[in-house]
């Protein structure tokens, strides 16, 4: 275990040297995409899972494909930095590109890969639970554009429960998101957290109202987003004045299970949701797309967009391309199993009749989590382009958040 004020920079290639079987790891190309992959070494269930950041080709010669780019984050008793997530825990491994373009973030634990449960250990003796759970620090990583990884270690935050997201503006202070257990008082350390880790390894509750955080995001105007599938609070909510707020007009949808989630711009959001895929009247599950009528001030459900998916979505990240396509890329929630894993989907938004082409299928015992664009400059989509989601190459600007 790291000191309390250590931060440690690891360069990819360091990183690597951890994990048999990573065939390469450099600079991230800019406007490829990024994918969280979570493997167990056995069965896919509740042990600690070892994480792959992989990079999936949208422009140049790799387009419509993984390069080969794969950053191994530390999952080894050796290793004295670690990030690994619950291998089935599947509101784990959220990617987050901050708002900058410079970082992706995610969120894990200081844990060994093929351990079980990482997700119920406890953090120091004041929140150990009695159980005789390990302590077992939660742990902010952040990647830069050259492949770099720095790992920054939390105390006394979603102790005993899920660590899933984190987001950035500048990739130097972090807002976070989770659940902690209700043992001896830890919810105290769930919820929607601001983290800076020049001032050490405690963080601070941003709201108290809602301690069951999914997914942290941020809007267009940078307030803090988060989505949950707890209480009062389900669907896609806004932390304003010490206290976390649903939406206007979520509450009137029954049925919700959202995941990630992207704001367009100031009237469109897009949420995945893993829910049944089945009829529009009962269910929930796949690409919602979300209007503001600003008339009402409410938010609307306007569609969903199923076609060409065999189970709901968890990861989503989204852009608008020259010519005003907005194209989303999103990962399954496809069942995973010793033979196949999920699926990285892609669907250009021209209405409810959409159709997602399938991208990538992640191997078995092997799942696609998080989504989001590379870090690095953006690059700007020549006029008219449009992404080609079937056989030829595919193209993105840079996301907007």
């Amino acid at each position: 275990m790291k000191s309390a004020m250590a931060i440690c920079v690891v360069c990819a290639a360091g990183v690597l040297a951890a994990s048999a079987g990573t065939v390469s790891a450099a600079a991230f190309t800019p406007n490829n995409l990024a994918i969280s992959s979570v493997t167990s070494t056995a069965a896919f269930n509740g042990q600690a899972g070892a994480v792959t950041i992989r990079e999936f080709g949208l422009t140049g010669a790799t387009s419509g494909a993984f390069n080969g780019n794969n950053i191994a984050l530390g999952s080894t008793a050796g290793d004295p930095t670690r990030l690994t997530i619950g291998a089935s825990t599947s509101a784990e491994g959220a990617l987050t590109l901050s708002q900058n373009g410079q970082y992706l973030t995610m969120a894990g634990y200081n844990w060994v890969a093929g351990v079980a449960s990482p997700n119920g250990t406890t953090i120091g003796a004041s929140f150990n639970n009695g159980t005789g759970n390990p302590d077992v620090r939660r742990v902010v990583g952040r990647l830069d554009g050259s492949g770099a990884v720095n790992y920054y270690e939390m105390t006394q935050a979603y102790s005993n429960s899920n660590f899933r997201s984190v987001i950035t503006q500048d990739g130097n202070t972090f807002i976070t998101g989770g659940v902690a257990g209700t043992t001896n008082n830890q919810t105290i350390t769930g919820g929607v957290r601001s983290f800076d880790p020049s001032l050490g390894t405690t963080s601070t509750q941003l709201i108290a109202n809602a301690t069951n955080i999914r997914n942290v995001n941020y809007n267009p105007s940078g307030q803090i987003l988060f989505s949950t599938q707890s209480g009062s609070f389900i669907g896609i909510n806004v932390v304003d004045g010490g206290a976390g707020y649903l939406l206007p007009g979520f509450a009137a949808v029954t049925g919700l299970s959202t995941y990630d989630f992207w704001q367009a711009d100031g009237s469109t959001i897009y949420a995945a949701d893993d829910g049944s895929i089945g009829s529009a009247s009962t269910n929930r599950g796949g690409l919602q797309k979300w209007v503001l009528n600003s008339t009402t001030g409410n938010w609307e459900l306007a569609y969903r967009i199923t076609g060409g998916l065999t189970a709901g979505l968890r990861g989503l990240a989204g852009t608008v391309d020259a010519s005003g396509n907005v194209i989303l890329y999103a990962t399954t929630a496809d069942a995973i199993n010793a033979t196949t894993g999920n699926k990285l989907v892609a669907v250009v938004d021209t209405g409810a009749a959409s159709v997602f082409t399938t991208l990538a299928t992640a191997g078995g015992n092997t799942a696609f989590r998080g989504v989001d664009f590379t870090p690095g400059s953006p690059v700007i989509p020549a006029p008219g382009a449009v992404a080609l989601l079937a056989m030829g190459g595919l193209l993105a600007g840079r996301r907007r958040r």
